[in-house]
């Protein structure tokens, strides 16, 4: 994912979801018994995109880590919740910078 100065990261990333009952059927109905694949996992990749990308990867590997999870799960429940899915939690389990900037950020 790029950070705001056009940095590449790589995250690992877990989200915790589950079909809202009364539109479960609706959901199997229309998209399918694959509905992560296809509607999930592309909504999470753009939310991630659109979040990781307003903030420095210097941020992202400190502070902002929490805000950013914060910023996925509104974007990712707003998208998702009026077609049946709910997001339980969003979880960035590690954060990996550019060698240069990690070795920098880990020096001070």
């Amino acid at each position: 994912m790029p950070s705001n100065e056009g940095l590449i990261l790589a995250l690992d990333t877990s989200l915790l979801f589950h079909l809202d009952r009364s539109k479960a059927a609706e959901v199997y109905q229309k998209v399918g018994a694959n509905y992560a694949e296809k509607i999930v996992e592309p909504t999470l990749r753009a939310a991630i995109r659109a979040a990781t990308s307003a903030h420095t990867a210097n941020a992202l590997y400190t502070n902002a880590r929490e805000l950013v999870q914060q910023q996925i799960q509104e974007e990712l429940t707003a998208q998702l919740a009026p077609r049946g899915v709910i997001i339980e939690n969003v979880l960035l389990r590690d954060v990996q910078l550019p060698a240069m900037l990690k070795s920098s950020v880990e020096a001070r």
